[in-house]
């Protein structure tokens, strides 16, 4: 439950919608984010639904609970790096610097804990300090730093 944010399932006619919230041209050095393009938004959207209808592992759109403009996407999937739940999260420019980040991934985490969850992880950069003070407000700690073709990834997990 989030006070200033619905949480709304993402489905599969959201792409062109969080395509247009979510894409920030301060950020186009970003190269692992699928919301460079309408079809890596599209992609994106796609496996989310996938992952919910696999594994119950959900994905929302954020709205303004007052206005219901989107402010961002949380949820979890299926990590890449391991068969545990993998926390991510995005939130539109304008609405950055606001704590919505936290409200939304703790909300998250809550529901993972409600479903009998063990354990969810998240994959930060190194030098994403934002990302990584949303993590650890939730509890969670840094377990691992990995590489992949971007550079180093820190992994932080919470047991639930």
């Amino acid at each position: 439950m989030s006070d200033r944010l619905r949480l709304d399932e993402v489905v599969a006619t959201d792409a062109d919608r969080l395509y247009a919230a979510l894409t920030d041209p301060a950020m186009s050095d970003e190269t692992r984010s699928p919301f460079r393009s309408l079809a890596g938004t599209t992609l994106w959207v796609g496996h989310r639904v996938d992952d919910r209808d696999s594994h119950g592992l959900c994905s929302y759109l954020l709205r303004d609970r007052d206005t219901g403009e989107l402010v961002g996407v949380c949820g979890v999937r299926l990590g890449q790096a391991a068969a545990e739940p993998e926390l991510g999260y995005r939130i539109a420019a304008r609405y950055r610097r606001r704590g919505l980040a936290t409200e939304a991934a703790a909300a998250v985490v809550d529901e993972c804990r409600n479903a009998g969850l063990r354990r969810v992880w998240a994959s930060i950069r190194p030098d994403n300090i934002a990302s990584r003070r949303v993590v650890e407000q939730l509890g969670m700690r840094l377990a691992a730093t990995d590489q992949d073709n971007s550079g180093p990834l820190h992994r932080y997990t919470v047991e639930l």
